[in-house]
């Protein structure tokens, strides 16, 4: 590992790592700032100041700009992993999860004698996608655990679950 990668991280994992931290310290991430690496620019409808911004006359102060399922997704890996290698660690669980979600459609859609090589192809095209490793693992960017809970929505789906679908 690249110790200089350790504290490399795009403004989604820091967004997502400073949301963590103030949810496990008890304060509210959607008050407290956790947009620390990125400026928004001010513009028509837009107010920046000192104190946060105010957007179509709604005050913002640079809250986490996600849904809870975001931070709460990687609090586990915290225990067990310092600073952005706990992103680093979700984001290999949750690829992990999203590749067997992609195998298991790939094994339901084809006949039973095809279904080795549907799953060997499907993996390796998702693999191969050219900017999921640096993205995951350097940059630490967290959408994968989104793609991970939409693949298992459509496991869900193609089993005739649409509750389960819904709520995945």
């Amino acid at each position: 590992a690249n110790p200089q990668l350790a504290n490399v991280a795009v403004d989604i994992a820091q967004n997502t790592y400073a949301a963590g931290t103030h949810f496990l310290e008890g304060r509210n991430p959607y008050v407290e700032r956790c947009q620390l690496g990125h400026r928004i620019e001010p513009g028509p409808h837009v107010v920046a100041g000192p104190d946060g911004l105010e957007m179509y006359g709604l005050r913002y102060r640079y809250g986490f700009p996600y849904f809870p399922a975001m931070m709460l997704a990687y609090l586990p890996f915290r225990s067990a992993f310092e600073g952005y290698h706990a992103i680093r660690a979700g984001n290999a669980f949750y690829l992990l999860l999203a590749t067997l979600g992609v195998a298991w459609l790939a094994a339901r859609s084809v006949r039973r004698e095809d279904r080795l090589l549907a799953i060997g192809l499907s993996v390796c095209a998702y693999l191969a996608i050219e900017v999921l490793a640096p993205e995951l693992f350097q940059l630490a960017v967290t959408d994968v655990c989104i793609a991970a809970v939409a693949v298992l929505g459509y496991v869900a789906v193609s089993y005739d679950r649409p509750v389960l679908a819904g709520v995945l």
